[in-house]
């Protein structure tokens, strides 16, 4: 569980093995996966290739909050 506070979050992209999960529970959250942009509202779920840079960020004036869900690699 975690929370982004309005307009911050990481501004520079990570990567390492495994699969993720990032559920909006409230407000928004993008994340970026190769350079694409994904705007998550409130119930809104992706699942992606954490070997993939990414990063999350709030780019609304509210505080977000998400529940994250991490695998380790699939074989």
């Amino acid at each position: 569980w975690g929370t982004i506070p309005p307009g911050r979050g990481a501004t520079h992209p990570s990567s390492h093995p495994g699969e993720e999960v990032v559920v909006a529970v409230t407000g928004h959250i993008a994340v970026v996966v190769d350079d694409q942009e994904f705007v998550l509202a409130a119930g809104d779920t992706i699942r992606f290739d954490r070997s993939r840079p990414h990063r999350l960020h709030n780019p609304r004036a509210t505080v977000a909050e998400f529940l994250l869900v991490v695998a380790p690699p699939s074989r």
